[in-house]
């Protein structure tokens, strides 16, 4: 399938600021017409240089948004590949959800009605008298909750809340 791409804005860049496109390692091709993801590295507007996912719209005059969707026209030019956008899986957007400090892994439980108790009653119902302790540890002394935590996982299963649940419940505590 060919990427098309109609440009009838100026690809200039902004002459009063120190941003550039130094490379861009690979354009990937979003669902929505002429919308691309581009791996590459820049100075931004602030004369900060790094490696990011930059998305490029079209008619977007913003900063370094014609550098970008020049490079794009260029890679595109030069023949190299566009990859098609695949979301995340569930797994991978679990992964990448932030991480919960207790307090909020707690509220978040309670405000989606279940108690610390029950998950106290969770962790004592261990048969294994070591997993129990490294369990008891890990939900009285982590500092943070990853989703993907094992010990979420366990607790989940043994009060019944599905991963779509539990989920929602991480996006709510987020902001607790």
């Amino acid at each position: 399938m060919m990427t098309e791409i109609n440009e009838n804005q100026t690809a200039t860049p902004p002459t009063d600021t120190k941003a550039a496109l130094h490379k861009i390692f690979s354009v990937t091709r979003a669902q929505q017409d002429n919308f691309f993801k581009v791996k590459c590295e820049i100075t931004d507007t602030f004369g900060i240089r790094y490696v990011t996912d930059y998305v490029s719209a079209p008619g977007d005059t913003f900063g370094l948004a014609p550098i970008v969707r020049a490079g794009i026209l260029q890679w595109i030019a030069d023949g190299n590949a566009i990859s098609l956008y695949l979301p995340p899986t569930d797994e991978e957007r679990r992964v990448a959800m932030p991480s919960l400090t207790p307090r909020q892994l707690r509220l978040g439980l309670v405000n989606s009605g279940f108690s610390i108790a029950s998950v106290q009653s969770v962790i004592d119902a261990i048969g294994d008298s070591t997993t129990r302790e490294k369990a008891q540890i890990e939900w009285e002394f982590a500092s943070s909750y990853a989703r993907v935590h094992p010990l979420i996982t366990q607790i989940a299963a043994a009060l019944a809340i599905n991963d779509d649940e539990v989920d929602a419940m991480w996006a709510a505590a987020e902001f607790l």
